[in-house]
């Protein structure tokens, strides 16, 4: 796990479950229950009608990819199949 050092606990969480449950045959690491909704930057350009992309340098720009604003999850790229940690945002 050290190539996951800046995921969120609840996401290391997930990625540990999903990897030892199927090998044990049943749910011996349960799945994290998420306390709150989350929000991709796409879902909030939306919101704003402006581009995910946007909201990405808005939030650098303002040090706001912190644990008071969101967490990092493992995502799929959208144009390869890497993995790659995104940022989503929750209400605050």
């Amino acid at each position: 796990m050290a190539w996951a050092t800046g995921l969120s606990d609840t996401a290391r969480q997930a990625v540990i479950a999903r990897l030892i449950n199927p090998i044990a045959g049943s749910e011996v690491i349960p799945l994290p229950m998420l306390e709150e909704k989350s929000y991709t930057s796409t879902q909030i350009g939306k919101m704003f009608n402006i581009s995910a992309n946007k909201i990405g340098r808005i939030a650098n720009d303002n040090n706001m990819k912190t644990d008071s604003y969101g967490e990092y999850y493992l995502d799929k790229s959208l144009y390869s199949t890497k993995q790659v940690e995104s940022f989503r945002y929750n209400d605050k």
